[in-house]
């Protein structure tokens, strides 16, 4: 099948951890053989073969902004949960996501330059230069991008629009192993992240806030003196 399952907030933990694997002391560490694959990973600034959308040089349909997440994710027994902070600019095409634990202290940095995808230790001056082709640390939400053969199947679902941190969102779901992926957009932008009744654990990634306003874009560039180190 071309068009895979995935949880972009789990990649992210995925990636973060196997990127932290020598730090023991992380409250939680989801499983690291999670199979799932990006459902958007083929069509990261525009639409799958399939789709179409309005404008496909562009990954959202805002220029740059602030959005501020509220997240958990559980497994078995297990809570983890967290707050984020993502930035855009060029309409997506370089992105940021700062990760918080609940106390506000930060603990893990994702962003790409528009060419790569980072993970970023400070205290230590490097990072990880991540090899999948997915540019970004966040997914396009269109249901026009969905292939027409996945919605005549019912693989994927048009669900009632749902406002998310002051904006309606087109929503629709993902079947997945036992439970259903959903996720909620607005100007492609995803706001909504849920995963429910699946094997893989249940989680939520949701915005609280989100500003339209210009970023600073040196976010968006790793600083001269840190060093990159090799590829996992």
């Amino acid at each position: 099948m071309k068009f895979n399952v995935f949880s972009p907030f789990l990649a992210l933990m995925l990636f973060t951890a196997c990127s932290e694997q020598e730090d023991s002391n992380l409250p939680f560490q989801p499983q690291p053989n999670n199979p799932l694959n990006s459902i958007h990973e083929n069509q990261p600034n525009g639409p799958s073969e399939e789709g179409t959308t309005n404008d496909p040089e562009r990954k959202y349909g805002i220029k740059s902004g602030i959005i501020r997440f509220e997240t958990w994710f559980k497994f078995e027994d297990e809570l983890w949960e967290e707050t984020s902070i993502v930035y855009f600019d060029d309409y997506g095409k370089k992105e940021r996501r700062e990760r918080y634990l609940l106390d506000g202290s930060l603990w893990a940095t994702q962003f790409s330059d528009g060419t790569h995808l980072y993970s970023v230790h400070p205290e230590e001056k490097s990072a990880f230069k991540h090899k999948s082709i997915y540019l970004g640390t966040e997914p396009r939400v269109s249901w026009e991008d969905l292939p027409a053969s996945e919605k005549a199947s019912g693989w994927v679902e048009k669900g009632p629009n749902e406002t998310v941190a002051g904006k309606v969102c087109e929503v629709y779901f993902v079947t997945i192993d036992g439970g259903h992926q959903k996720f909620g957009g607005w100007e492609n932008i995803c706001l909504l992240n849920e995963m429910v009744g699946s094997g893989y654990g249940d989680s939520s990634d949701r915005a609280v806030s989100i500003q339209e306003v210009s970023v600073d874009p040196k976010l968006f560039i790793l600083p001269v003196d840190y060093t990159i180190l090799p590829n996992y």
